[in-house]
């Protein structure tokens, strides 16, 4: 990109290097050229009272990232060195993308402070993402999504219907190949004039733009493979056989011989049996993956464009987890004249997603094997509630249509002065829909409860995300080597939602829709509107193009405060320093491009929707023989309540080293939320027993982030770069003003994490020595007492990449997480079912144990009544990407008849190490909750193996 240096003006190099900046008022100018990998280099040139002139750059490669474009909150394109905070960038250019099958895989671990948290394996479900930490105790913790310069859905938990746990995210809606960068805005410091929406950081994507030139086509096409790679436990049942059996059935004995029923004499262990239903009667199968891509740029002086298409055919590891994805996207630069510029970004998506049943879910596979018998019965075939080809009958879809659009206009009435504005729609339909059929239909349908009588669920869902956006930019020149901008503007954001939820079960055989349910008919509605009118402001200084100090002010009104709260300030400011460019800094090889940086901000959250209002819901009361009308208290309101604020202070600094091989960025922050929404209580005395919102709670996130990258070999015939990034966040509630709350062993509690694990501790000892545990030799504690958070403290990655003799490349991607728990309720409630192999061993000291003395301290725990034996170390080291690239030689592409081709073999989750002991520790049962984690009878992650071939021409 070549820009002129203290103006916002610009223009975007082909794949050639070429490029035009028109309208140029004659004089003397500077550009900037500016490249991913180079270093910036300027030159002073003197544009002429009528003509051309041609400047030509010569860069050289650098791993500096102070000349990355990234877009600010006013629209405008700045570098990273006139930022004052640490902004991650994802560079599409730089990313593999044949192991990334969704945008949540895309964010996972390539950028530091940014922990991206899969739910499970299952194909559709969402990702809990979190930036520098949790903020918020009530309201959600998700960052806010912007697209080309509009709001977006990036809601994590996307479904009305439950299927166990698993639920779908928008931000999977959003296709990685019409990315061209990914910009993360990790907190408030920098975020300040996104207002009250930005406090969890912002994701800030720009689609890609065509350059002039000819046209330039690019098309895709990938398969693969999708299984199974975790190992279940089996079920375990101590025998105790009386007259010379030698077969244990439950039917017959009722429960199986563990060491609790041994110690008190119960029964006498002479043997054990096991079985395991989900290997021997599997519902695996091998899935697959489909993906095909094409694409086309280019453009004139007049108009550029950028148009593409993709397809995606996907299944899971069960026959009915489907996936079928397809968008379509355009976008168009034209320039209207030579101070007018439109650029209009336009894309549609359309899912067809079938979920399968699992997690906390009776009518789950996954639970119905892991849960189920010792033995291989002639009914479920060792499936505790019933058979798989059963729970696969219930069809449980989501079909989702998708619009984004958007249109920015750029105006430039003087040399100096540059106006913007952006308007644009995120709109999108969702239908939630399940059937389970009659079983008079072929007799195959869920046997849970009334199930076999067949129901309906249907559920429509419209969202509609409105965004306008309008500023103003003056540029102006102080004295020499001092310039200044301002800018002011003002935004204005709508987002409304409207559902309809209809159920109704005893289905006529033959019919799968509602007009065939004959009772239980049931509808209702859900009707939000949130809107935000803000309006900001911004000054910048650039002192010699080493010194950039900017500050900002956002004001902001919103229909979900409290009507005595009519409106909220954000302030902002920090510094940047490029002091390598110093005279008076040390000039050696060892250490160059040195910035300094420092900044301070506030941004905020708003309250949900009525969360402020006095309400009553109505309610069918049943007098008599007959329904009437009545209410009941709806919510209680709140006319002070405010939104949450939360401000942040970060320093940082950022190096080249050793002859500028290498780049290393270090920041701190320190991250503190007042006004915090928390439920209390009202007292019984005013004669209503209902929860209502106050700003009284103050949470705390603090932590540093820091990487290390380089390219050490840059020889024809090796190649060798690399990027060591890591992350630590200590969060911490400062105040909750009520007592702990409490959700199963969860709770946010002063002083402590959000969400972090509570438990009654316990101690064990083999007091007999005969290496079983029992009852009587366990001793629990008295109170719960803090045991860890869900969350990692630390987020550590390794990538690195290898090329030969410039065709040949081979790169890995490996991700290390540390200083969090998880619980397996999977093994708790194993124990509780007497079939965990903990439990089922012989307290005879003779025999041969197969579960160490803590383990089985943990199970008898767990009968107890304690898990804290189950809140497990949930660190791990994976191997997330592995892939290996075979790049055709020019001269054989040519023959072909392309520009250039290219075939990637790639495997995603490849190899898993870790202390935990539950089936994988990236699954949350608790799909799309904020806080709730824990591993419960869900699909562990997945692998894939992937081909993809790329040609372009």
């Amino acid at each position: 990109m070549v820009t002129i240096v203290g103006t916002t003006r610009g223009a975007l190099a082909s794949e050639k290097g070429e490029y035009t900046i028109r309208a140029v008022a004659p004089g003397v100018i500077t550009l900037r050229a500016t490249r991913i990998g180079y270093a910036a280099i300027t030159q002073t040139v003197t544009v002429p009272e009528s003509g051309t002139i041609t400047a030509d750059f010569a860069l050289t490669s650098t791993p500096s990232k102070l000349d990355e474009i990234v877009v600010s909150a006013t629209g405008a394109e700045e570098t990273k060195r006139q930022q004052p905070v640490s902004i991650g960038t994802i560079e599409m250019d730089s990313v593999n993308l044949a192991p990334v099958n969704s945008f949540s895989e895309l964010l996972t671990a390539r950028t530091p402070g940014v922990v991206a948290m899969s739910d499970g394996g299952t194909l559709g479900a969402g990702t809990r993402i979190r930036i520098r930490g949790s903020n918020s105790v009530s309201l959600d913790n998700d960052p806010l999504i912007i697209i080309d310069g509009v709001r977006a859905n990036g809601n994590e938990g996307s479904s009305t219907i439950g299927v166990g746990g698993q639920i779908p995210s928008r931000l999977d809606d959003i296709n990685p190949e019409d990315i061209e960068t990914i910009n993360v805005i990790k907190g408030p410091a920098a975020s300040s004039l996104y207002g009250t929406a930005a406090a969890n950081g912002v994701v800030q994507i720009t689609t890609k733009r065509g350059s002039v030139g000819k046209q330039q086509w690019s098309a895709h096409a990938a398969g693969g493979t999708v299984s199974n790679y975790v190992k279940f436990p089996s079920n375990y049942g101590a025998v105790d056989v009386e007259g010379g059996d030698t077969v244990w059935s439950q039917a017959v004995a009722g429960a199986p011989c563990v060491t609790v029923f041994q110690a008190e004499n119960a029964c006498t262990y002479t043997g054990l049996q096991t079985f395991n239903p989900l290997e021997v009667n599997s519902p695996f199968i091998t899935g697959n993956t489909q993906a095909y891509g094409l694409a086309v740029s280019g453009g004139s002086e007049a108009m550029t464009y950028y148009l593409s298409g993709q397809f995606d055919k996907d299944k899971g590891v069960y026959e009915i987890n489907q996936l079928r994805h397809a968008t379509l996207r355009a976008n168009a630069t034209a320039h209207l004249g030579p101070k007018f510029d439109l650029t209009v970004n336009s894309s549609y998506g359309q899912n067809r997603l079938r979920l399968p049943q699992n997690d906390n879910n009776v009518r789950g596979v996954i639970p119905s094997g892991i849960l189920g018998l010792v033995y291989d019965d002639s009914v479920n075939h060792g499936f505790a509630f019933q058979q798989p080809a059963n729970i696969f009958a219930i069809n449980s879809q989501q079909n989702t249509e998708r619009y984004t659009g958007s249109a920015t206009g750029t105006w430039r009435p003087l040399t100096w002065l540059s106006a913007n504005i952006v308007t644009g729609l995120d709109f999108s339909n969702r239908i939630d829909q399940e059937l389970i059929p009659t079983y008079l239909d072929n007799g195959i349908t869920s046997r849970f409860a009334d199930d076999s009588l067949g129901n309906r669920t249907s559920n429509p869902f419209q969202t509609f995300i409105y965004t306008l956006n309008g500023s103003a930019t003056a540029t102006y020149g102080i004295r020499p080597g001092l310039s200044g901008s301002t800018t002011v503007g003002a935004q204005y954001t709508q987002d409304y939602s409207h559902g309809t939820f209809a159920f109704g079960k005893v289905l006529a055989p033959g019919t799968g829709s509602l007009a065939g349910a004959t009772q239980a008919f049931a509808v209702s509605e859900s009707t939000t509107q949130d809107i935000i009118l803000g309006a900001f402001g911004q000054e910048q200084i650039n002192w010699r193009d080493k010194v950039y100090v900017s500050g900002t002010l956002r004001a902001d009104k919103n229909n979900a405060f409290g009507r005595n709260f009519k409106s909220i300030v954000y302030p902002g400011g920090g510094i940047s320093w490029v002091i390598g460019n110093e005279d008076f800094f040390p000039k050696q090889k060892f250490i160059s491009q040195t910035r300094l940086r420092a900044a301070y901000g506030q941004s905020g959250q708003q309250p949900g929707f009525r969360d402020a209002v006095a309400f009553y819901s109505p309610v069918a009361v049943h007098v008599g023989s007959e329904d009437v009308a009545s209410f009941t208290a709806g919510n209680l309101g709140n006319p002070n309540l405010k939104p949450e604020r939360t401000a942040e202070s970060e320093l940082g600094f950022e190096t080249n080293l050793w002859k500028d091989i290498f780049n290393f960025d270090f920041t701190y922050y320190n991250k503190k939320t007042s006004d915090a929404l928390i439920k209390r209580q009202l007292a019984p005395s005013n004669g209503v027993q209902q929860l209502f919102f106050q700003n009284i709670g103050k949470v705390q996130n603090k932590g540093v982030e820091m990487s290390l990258t380089g390219t050490p070999l840059k020889g024809k015939t090796v190649g060798w770069d690399f990027t060591i990034a890591g992350s630590h966040n200590d969060n911490k509630v400062l105040k909750l003003g009520v007592p702990p709350i409490i959700f199963n062993d969860q709770r946010h509690q002063n002083g402590y994490p959000l969400g972090g694990y509570w438990a009654v501790p316990y101690t064990f000892k083999d007091t007999n020595g005969d290496g079983a545990i029992t009852m009587d030799e366990l001793t629990l504690g008295d109170t719960a007492v803090y045991l860890g958070s869900p969350f990692p403290s630390w987020d550590l990655t390794f990538g690195s990449g290898i090329t030969l003799f410039r065709y040949v490349r081979v790169a890995a991607l490996v991700n290390r997480r540390t200083g969090n728990k998880l619980e397996n309720n999977t093994g708790v409630f194993r124990c509780l079912l007497l079939i965990c192999q903990e439990l089922n061993q012989s307290i005879d000291p003779t025999v041969k144990k197969t579960s160490s003395l803590a383990d089985q301290a943990a199970a008898n725990a767990a009968l107890d009544g304690t898990a804290a034996g189950y809140i497990q170390d949930g660190g791990f080291w994976k191997i997330r990407e592995v892939s290996l690239t075979f790049s055709a030689p020019d001269q054989w592409a040519h023959r072909m008849g392309v520009g250039g081709v290219s075939l990637t073999f790639a495997g995603r989750n490849l190899g898993t190490w870790t202390k935990y002991k539950g089936l994988d520790p990236e699954i949350n049962e608790n799909g799309g909750l904020n806080f709730s984690t824990d591993e419960f009878l869900g699909q562990p992650p997945v692998r894939t193996y992937t081909v993809r071939m790329d040609v372009r021409w």
